[in-house]
């Protein structure tokens, strides 16, 4: 095949000596840019935008993470102006470990939904999308317990009464950080599976999830492993949620912003979102809960802008 190049003026050999001469010609030939244009003249197809996702650390791998999803969704509504794109998963890993993928840019372009923190953007590394893709509701936390703490439960209506129990949560968590400030006795553990099994050993009495997570990993690790559901209180604090990212992957991040606002404004998010969560939300019966209010420290310089995307289950379930 014939190799298409740019004309290159060289010195003239009689100035140089003849080693020189064609070092400088070959330089000079390999040198040059590659030309994406065929020999018939049609241009090759742009390469795909490599995206790098968490892979779940529960669900079978056949399904995506909701906000995997929306990043598909995201990236389809940008095809015409962006081009194509290709998923590539990575292991899953403890927060710690996530949040030092991302700050390091271990992995080009990973893209990770985190419970926001202020003192995730202190380095500068870090960018993030402003619009919770739970809408809120991973905010309301449900939580498995043992057979025999439920009649505990049924007596408890304040926060100051929750400090007689032990939580359970992840390493390096927002809702550790939460729980602690809030004064409750907090256990860590690196895995939802060693959080589950210390709750059934009796290490942990209550380990409170997100409305979605509940009743997903409820089909999927209660009955295993023999915890009791709930349903007689929920826990709330504001867990924003976003995508984030490394400032490298800027270029990515804006594209998946304009597809998710481009779903926002066409319906296919709301579809979306209710197909993932509306079943979750009716199962939970919110408003026959008692709600225990917490603070979450972590969100004190977070501008609140966020909140218009959130919807209030207590008030206008979906």
């Amino acid at each position: 095949m014939a190799r298409f190049m740019t004309k290159v003026r060289l010195p003239n050999s009689t100035s140089l000596p003849k080693a020189l001469w064609l070092l400088l010609w070959v330089l000079a030939v390999f040198a040059q840019p590659a030309n994406t244009t065929s020999p018939t003249g049609t241009t090759a197809p742009p390469l795909p935008t490599q995206v790098a996702y968490k892979q779940a650390e529960l669900v079978s791998s056949d399904r995506y993470l909701f906000e995997v999803e929306v990043m598909i969704l995201a990236l389809e509504k940008t095809l015409e102006d962006d081009g194509p794109y290709e998923l590539q998963p990575i292991h899953p890993m403890n927060r710690a470990r996530n949040l030092l993928a991302l700050s390091q840019d271990t992995y080009p372009n990973l893209v990770m939904l985190l419970s926001y923190e202020d003192s995730l953007l202190d380095d500068g590394n870090l960018i993030y999308i402003p619009i919770p893709l739970d809408r809120g509701i991973f905010s309301y936390r449900l939580c498995f317990m043992r057979d025999e703490i439920k009649p505990r439960m049924q007596g408890i209506k304040t926060l100051k009464q929750l400090k007689g129990f032990h939580f359970g949560s992840g390493v390096g968590w927002a809702d550790t950080k939460i729980l602690r400030h809030n004064g409750l006795t907090t256990l860590e553990a690196d895995t939802l599976l060693s959080l589950f099994r210390m709750t059934k050993a009796g290490r942990i009495d209550l380990f409170c999830r997100g409305v979605g997570e509940y009743y997903s990993e409820l089909t999927q690790q209660g009955q295993t492993i023999d915890l009791s559901a709930d349903d007689e209180i929920a826990l709330y604090y504001p867990l924003p949620k976003f995508l984030f990212a490394h400032k490298n992957s800027k270029a990515l991040m804006d594209r998946i912003q304009r597809g998710l606002k481009r779903a926002l404004d066409d319906g296919s998010f709301d579809q979306l979102w209710k197909h993932e969560h509306e079943q979750h939300l009716q199962q939970a019966h919110l408003k026959t809960r008692r709600l225990i209010i917490l603070e979450n420290p972590l969100i004190r310089k977070l501008p609140p802008d966020y909140q218009r995307y959130d919807i209030n289950p207590m008030e206008n379930p979906p």
